[in-house]
């Protein structure tokens, strides 16, 4: 398979976190770099030989990837990072920022891409907002959130699926995991990559 820049988009409670997590689970082999920052050590990337992929940051809880990166600056370091020192791998990015916005991460991939080669496709996982809403619930044990911020948000993914489709720049893959048990989220998912139109 071609090298991939494979950024996760979706709302919360779309299940974009699962595949970063069932990727480091499956390889025992994983492992965290860290680098220093503002005087202290930040953990950068999650490594996973076996399946040759980089995860742009770590997973030790459900908020993870690009949830804890400060700021975009930070997070195109890090992938140019990932990039040089791996190059035989795929990378993958999935945080709310690079789920929710547009132009700003658009403007990126194409920078990498034009730069090192490597091909970028954005992945929406897109179940029904209402069984984002349910997984959200289960998640907190019931304690009440913002649920017209997720519809909002959710509502965002489906006007970024139609920029990035007129845009025609990258592959786009569109999925509906509302079905998907766990077991079979990952085989899903290199599913998908496998059979995209490059």
């Amino acid at each position: 398979m071609k090298r991939l820049l494979i950024n996760i988009r979706g709302t919360n409670g779309s299940g974009k976190s699962t595949i970063p997590i069932l990727l480091i689970q499956s390889d025992d082999e994983s492992y965290v770099i860290s680098k220093p920052y503002k005087q202290r050590m930040k953990k950068i990337l999650t490594i996973c030989p076996n399946h040759k992929i980089v995860i742009l940051g770590e997973y030790s809880n459900q908020t993870g990837g690009l949830d804890k990166f400060p700021n975009k600056a930070f997070t195109e370091k890090v992938l140019r990072y990932a990039i040089n020192k791996f190059p035989e791998y795929s990378i993958i990015m999935e945080g709310i920022l690079a789920a929710t916005t547009y132009s700003t991460y658009a403007e990126l991939f194409k920078n990498v891409q034009d730069e090192y080669g490597i091909q970028p496709v954005v992945y929406y996982f897109m179940p029904p907002v209402e069984t984002c809403i349910e997984r959200i619930k289960k998640r907190n044990g019931g304690k009440e959130f913002k649920e017209d911020l997720v519809i909002a948000k959710y509502g965002m993914m489906k006007r970024g699926i139609k920029k990035f489709d007129e845009a025609g720049d990258f592959p786009v893959v569109v999925v509906d995991n509302s079905r998907t048990k766990k077991s079979f989220a990952l085989q899903q998912f290199f599913d998908k990559l496998e059979h995209i139109d490059l």
